[in-house]
C-alpha cells in the first residue's frame, strides 16, 4: 500500500492512502498545538483496534454480541530503553460466554495482523528519489499505463485519482446516470496535463454485446494506439452479464472484450495485462463469466458476437430448412 505524506503547518501532517485522510500533530510540550494524535500514537492504537478487529470478526460468524465486551491496551516501557516495550492486551468477557468462545477469543486476538508484522520485524529502506510518481511506475517498468474499467458501475475512484495524470489513460463504459455512482458523463475527460486522458462512454441500461464491442473497437483500440501503453489494468466486473446488476453483455461478450484488451497489451507492452475482478453480484454469472475470461487469456477460442437470440434463430433455420424444400 502506498502512503503519501503531505507537510502542513507547524508540526501537523497529513497521510492519504486509498480514500482516507489522517491528520497527525505533536503535544504542545514537544512543539506541537496538540490538534491531533502523534504519529506513535496511531501506531499504539492500530494493534489495539487490530485485535479488536479480530475479536469482532470471531464473534461477529458465532453470533456472540460484542456489546459488553471491552478490551484494552497498555505499552510498558523498558526504563533504560524506551524502544523496548511490552504491548499487553486484555481483555474482559461476560459471564454467559463459554469457556470455548473465551480461549477462540484470545486466539483471534493472537492473529493480529500488527502483532504478527511487528514480532516478525519489518525492514525500512531509505532512500532519496528524484521524483516520487516516476519512481512508481519505474519499478514497474512502466511510463504510460492503460486503465480500462467494463465494471457496470462508473469507476469514479480510478478517475479521481488520475484525472490530471497524461500519464494513464483511463477507458470506462458504465451504465449512465443516474445509475449509481451518477458520474461518468462523456464531458469527463481530465483536466490540466491529463485533460483528454479519461475516456467515459455512458450506455443504456439495455446495452448489450454489440454495443460494448463497438465501443472497444472503436474508441478504446484507436486511443489505446495512440497512447501506446506499457502497461494494461483492467477493472473486470462480472455485473454487466444479462443475470446481474444491468446490461445485457453475454458469457460471448466478455470472451470477446477480453480478446480486445488482449490483442491491446500483445500489441503495445508484450502482453503485460493485469484483470482484476470487480463488481458480479449473481454467483452464477461471476463464476461463469471468471471462466470465460481466462479461458481467452489461455489461448481459447473467441466467438463471433451477433444481436441477442440471432444465433438461434440461424440455428433454428438450418434445423427447419430441409422441411420446406421440395424433394
Amino acid at each position: 500500500m502506498e502512503i503519501n505524506v503531505n507537510f502542513l503547518d507547524n508540526l501537523r501532517l497529513e497521510a492519504k492512502f486509498d480514500d482516507f485522510t489522517v491528520i497527525t500533530d505533536q503535544p504542545i510540550r514537544y512543539k506541537g498545538d496538540g490538534s491531533a494524535p502523534s504519529p506513535f500514537d496511531y501506531f499504539l492504537a492500530s494493534s489495539a483496534m487490530c485485535a479488536a478487529y479480530f475479536v469482532k470478526v470471531y464473534c461477529k460468524a458465532r453470533d456472540i454480541p460484542t456489546d459488553n465486551i471491552r478490551l484494552s491496551q497498555n505499552n510498558i516501557v523498558d526504563p533504560e530503553n524506551r524502544y523496548n516495550q511490552i504491548f499487553r492486551i486484555q481483555v474482559e468477557l461476560p459471564e454467559d460466554i463459554s469457556d470455548k468462545d473465551r480461549q477462540g477469543i484470545l486466539r483471534s486476538i493472537d492473529r493480529c495482523t500488527v502483532k504478527k508484522v511487528i514480532q516478525t520485524g519489518p525492514e525500512f529502506q531509505i532512500e532519496q528519489v528524484e521524483n516520487l510518481d516516476e519512481d512508481a511506475q519505474a519499478k514497474l517498468g512502466c511510463q504510460r499505463i492503460l486503465i480500462v474499467d467494463w465494471d457496470v458501475h462508473h469507476g469514479n475512484g480510478t478517475q479521481d485519482i488520475f484525472w490530471a495524470d497524461p500519464d494513464v489513460l483511463f477507458f470506462d463504459t458504465h451504465c449512465a446516470a443516474p445509475f449509481y455512482p451518477g458520474s461518468g458523463n462523456l464531458n469527463e475527460v481530465g483536466a490540466g496535463l491529463g485533460e483528454g486522458y479519461t475516456v467515459n462512454v455512458p450506455l443504456p441500461e439495455s446495452a448489450g454485446d454489440i454495443a460494448m464491442e463497438k465501443a472497444f473497437r472503436d474508441i478504446l483500440i484507436p486511443a489505446a494506439d495512440r497512447f501506446e501503453p506499457d502497461l494494461v489494468l483492467v477493472s473486470a466486473g462480472t455485473d454487466p452479464h444479462h443475470n446481474d446488476m444491468a446490461f445485457n453483455l453475454s458469457y460471448n461478450g466478455f470472451a470477446v472484450l477480453t480478446s480486445i484488451v488482449l490483442g491491446i497489451a500483445e500489441k503495445h507492452c508484450d502482453g503485460r495485462l493485469v484483470l482484476v475482478l470487480e463488481g458480479g453480484y449473481n454467483l452464477t454469472s461471476l463464476a461463469r463469466g471468471v471462466h470465460t475470461m481466462l479461458s481467452v487469456l489461455a489461448g481459447g477460442d473467441v466467438p463471433e458476437l451477433m444481436e441477442c437470440g440471432l444465433r438461434e434463430v440461424l440455428e433454428a433455420a438450418e434445423f427447419h430448412r430441409d422441411a420446406f424444400e421440395e424433394e
